[in-house]
């Protein structure tokens, strides 16, 4: 047992050293996009429904509505947020990325998945990637709980969430983030 500790103690030294070099291996940045500031509080399920006319949406998982059907979001910025985006060049595990890019700087809210939505409400060309797979996001649920969102383009878009550990992404996966 104690055999174990140890190596779990090594590979997790190997895995937060540098995390800035590891960042830059295994996530290619892409760009950035301005998220402006919200004067209204941002309430979820209002927003995301199958029956919002503005925004094309095909599906919301179960796990994202216990989670993030009855979060509202206060506004708190007082600037606009700049995301950055990148893809990734490996298969990896959620928790390895949130553990190198830190859960403050990989932090976003549903308003800015909302935005970002609502300028591809069809589908169409941009910051988000359309041809299937995902968008990945994360953001504290109503118990302020850090859940992974991802985020695909099918025939509208499919929104659900998982907890950040055990998820596994794959190359090209899209990857929001803060500096």
């Amino acid at each position: 047992m104690k055999l174990i500790g140890i190596i779990f103690g090594i590979l997790l030294i190997l895995l937060t050293t540098n995390a800035s070099a590891q960042i830059d291996r295994n996530i290619q940045y892409i760009s950035s996009i301005e998220i402006p500031i919200e004067s209204i509080p941002f309430v979820a399920k209002e927003k995301f429904t199958k029956n919002n006319d503005s925004i094309k949406i095909g599906k919301i998982g179960e796990s994202f509505m216990e989670w993030f059907g009855n979060k509202i979001e206060t506004p708190t910025r007082i600037n606009p947020v700049i995301l950055y985006y990148g893809k990734l060049s490996n298969f990896l595990c959620d928790s390895i990325i949130v553990m190198w890019i830190g859960e403050e700087k990989i932090e976003t809210n549903l308003q800015d998945i909302y935005f970002l939505m609502s300028k591809q409400s069809h589908g169409n060309k941009g910051v988000l990637i359309t041809n299937g797979k995902s968008n990945v996001f994360h953001v504290r649920d109503k118990k302020n709980i850090m859940r992974t969102i991802y985020l695909c383009w099918y025939t509208g878009w499919y929104i659900d969430s998982f907890p950040t550990d055990n998820v596994y992404w794959y190359k090209d996966t899209r990857i929001f983030y803060k500096k």
